[in-house]
């Protein structure tokens, strides 16, 4: 699974929640305007002040640019609040491991 800690994986405050939230996720995607929703949410349960749409996909890049995150263009072009967000990967589940005996 994917064990980062903020001072070792170089994201943002705003980046680090957005890639919180698509950890989180349904299938670890999510449409980028309810992303930003939900960013926005998460922000005011921490009682702190959001960013605008613009800069909230500028400090996202930082995702993109390290290929955490995958960008897919929804049907609007020019509509990135349509463009499907998801983790590039899966997240691993921890498994226990048990000890099978063979017998041959």
């Amino acid at each position: 699974g994917f064990e980062l800690t903020e001072q070792s994986n170089g994201l943002n405050p705003v980046a680090q929640i957005v890639f919180d939230i698509i950890l989180k996720a349904k299938d670890n995607q999510m449409e980028n305007g309810k992303l930003y929703d939900a960013y926005t949410k998460a922000i005011k349960v921490k009682k702190q002040e959001s960013v605008n749409y613009t800069e909230f996909n500028i400090k996202c890049r930082s995702l993109f640019n390290t290929q955490r995150l995958l960008r897919k263009k929804g049907k609007d072009v020019k509509n990135s609040r349509e463009d499907i967000i998801s983790l590039n990967g899966r997240v691993l589940e921890k498994t226990t491991h048990t000890k099978v005996k063979n017998d041959g």
